[in-house]
């Protein structure tokens, strides 16, 4: 994770910049990508169940 803001917009959310490298079999960096995301915050998120069997996640 690089940078973490507030969004301007939804205040139960939050936006992420994150970084991803590939590299090759020879450890050769091959892939390079930044991105940034909006996701929850932890006390707006909602419930979330494994869709087979219904318990959380988290238990």
């Amino acid at each position: 994770m690089l940078d973490v803001q507030e969004s301007k917009s939804k205040n139960d959310r939050g936006i992420v910049t994150v970084e991803s490298k590939g590299f090759n079999q020879d450890g050769k960096e091959v892939c390079y990508f930044r991105r940034r995301v909006m996701v929850w915050k932890r006390e707006f998120a909602p419930a979330r169940a494994r869709p087979y069997d219904g318990q959380s996640v988290w238990e």
